[in-house]
């Protein structure tokens, strides 16, 4: 496993106040190349979608809305960021306002600049929905991938994560108009499809979960070694030793073949 789980923050227990940003705390011991995992929830108690949460810096890999049940709408947002010389908190803005919670966490690992291998969302319109399933991923094309699944809903429920997955963070919070947001992580050892995993409530609201599976260093198709004769469209450099004839011609004495430095993919 190439993967490292190092250090989460995320938002206090109440988060009902509406507003339009929110102020992420930073991930500790964050050193350059690691895999930064951000999700936002935002929940507006009257309805109405509250815009896909941003963060400067940060690459969006899935947001998606759910209309408004008893306790209000959903809308789940998924980001992420490698590590460059970071320093101080990160800020999330949405376009209306509305109560949130936020998960973040640092990870190393990374693949470089394109971690992401496959992602997906899944929601839950009914007002009695006691399940948030966080769907299953297929296609992979790492067997080292980390899976993380986000899990979030409003209103006056607790919640338990599912069996199957570690935690990362939780605000379990039965607080009517809260806003719950749980983040989980399992390991990967196939390139098969991941399963589902699901949350479970003590009361139902609409809901919404996603599912991102990100390639580990050498994953998805990278690593080993790459002869790079073969790469150029398998050109070789040759090296010709001569030698003068007493007629003043050269002749050749010997060739050595010698091909290009075999090179990291």
């Amino acid at each position: 496993m190439a993967w490292t789980i190092g250090s989460s923050q995320s938002s206090p227990g109440m988060v009902a106040t509406p507003a339009t940003s929110a102020t992420l705390t930073a991930p500790s011991g964050l050193t350059d190349g690691d895999l930064i995992f951000a999700a936002v929830a935002c929940d507006i108690a009257a309805g109405g979608d509250p815009g896909a949460a941003s963060i400067p810096g940060f690459t969006q890999i899935s947001s998606h809305y759910t209309p408004a049940g008893f306790l209000g709408s959903i809308r789940l947002t998924t980001l992420y960021k490698i590590a460059s010389s970071e320093s101080g908190n990160y800020t999330a803005s949405w376009a209306s306002s509305a109560a949130c919670a936020w998960s973040i966490v640092g990870i190393s690992g990374n693949a470089a600049s394109s971690p992401v291998d496959q992602s997906n969302t899944n929601n839950d319109t009914s007002a009695s929905s006691v399940n948030i399933v966080a769907p299953s991923l297929t296609g992979l094309t790492a067997a080292d991938d980390l899976l993380l699944c986000a899990f979030a809903t409003c209103g006056g429920a607790s919640y338990t994560m599912p069996a199957g997955l570690t935690t990362i963070t939780n605000n379990n919070q039965p607080n009517t108009d809260s806003v719950f947001l749980g983040v989980g992580y399992k390991a990967l050892t196939g390139s098969g499809a991941t399963g589902t995993f699901t949350a479970t409530a003590t009361g139902g609201n609409p809901n919404e979960a996603a599912s991102v599976a990100f390639k580990a260093a050498g994953g998805g198709g990278g690593g080993g070694v790459t002869d790079d004769v073969a790469a150029r469209g398998g050109v070789a450099q040759a090296l010709v030793l001569m030698r003068e004839r007493a007629s003043g011609l050269f002749e050749p004495v010997r060739e050595i073949l010698k091909p290009w430095r075999p090179v990291m993919a």
